[in-house]
């Protein structure tokens, strides 16, 4: 994905599907905030693929890092009640 074609999906506050060779396959609308997330992830998705990592180590890694991030999050809010 270009930085260009991601910065419009963000202005026009749309969620980006792309198969498995980039390409944008649908648009849905939703948040801004959930927009920008999505375009600095596929961004650097694509960093890491030019870095020599596997679409599926990165997906792998996002998906326990996100989870490890809302577990970390969760409990800091327990904590302060």
């Amino acid at each position: 994905m270009d930085n260009l074609r991601g910065i419009r999906a963000f202005e026009e506050g749309l969620k980006m599907s792309v198969d498995s060779l980039g390409n944008n396959v649908s648009a849905i609308p939703q948040s801004t905030t959930r927009a920008r997330v999505e375009i600095a992830m596929l961004e650097m998705v694509e960093n890491l693929q030019q870095e020599g990592f596997s679409i599926e180590e990165i997906a792998l890694a996002l998906a326990d890092a996100s989870e490890d991030y809302v577990i970390l999050l969760a409990n800091e809010k327990v904590s302060t009640h």
